[in-house]
């Protein structure tokens, strides 16, 4: 058992007032905004587990949570825990992804610009969702409409962030 007078962990942000988990026509469970968020808000950072490129090729892609992994430089993946894994899949994604390497977590932010508006945030009830690039099994899927890095870096959000 650790000391906990000497463990120095960085606590996660409670952001769950901004979304609530219910289910997703087509998709199972997914994340809905509960009020108006502006573009640039930090929606979660999930812890990861980081699994080797050995295990990964040889088993994880294998199985189902080939579909809930992110790709790192040098073959690792991660598996996000918590809401991170409930971020559904969209061509046109209203939030963007940033992986941290150094402290093993995915941090989300909100990206869409309401484009009747020109405004940046994300409606109340719209469904939050990620863009995790085309895998063939999601063939209704194309590249995003928007490019979602750039609408990060108008939010105000770097990669230094």
């Amino acid at each position: 058992m650790t000391d906990s007078s000497t463990c120095e962990i960085e606590q996660m942000p409670a952001r769950h007032d901004l979304y609530v988990i219910r289910e997703s026509k087509g998709k199972g469970r997914g994340l809905f905004a509960t009020s108006r968020i502006p573009a640039g808000t930090l929606l979660e950072r999930a812890p990861c587990i980081r699994i080797p490129k050995s295990q990964y090729e040889s088993h994880l892609k294998y199985t189902e949570l080939e579909n809930y992994v992110f790709q790192l430089s040098g073959g690792d993946v991660f598996v996000a825990l918590g809401n991170g894994s409930i971020f559904n899949h969209d061509k046109d994604p209203n939030v963007d992804y940033r992986l941290n390497d150094e402290e093993n977590t995915v941090e989300y932010y909100a990206i869409r610009k309401n484009a009747e508006a020109n405004e940046g945030y994300i409606e109340s009830d719209q469904e939050l969702c990620i863009y995790y690039g085309h895998r063939p099994e999601w063939d209704v899927y194309t590249q995003p409409e928007n490019d979602s890095e750039s609408e990060l870096e108008e939010s105000g959000v770097s990669e230094d962030s």
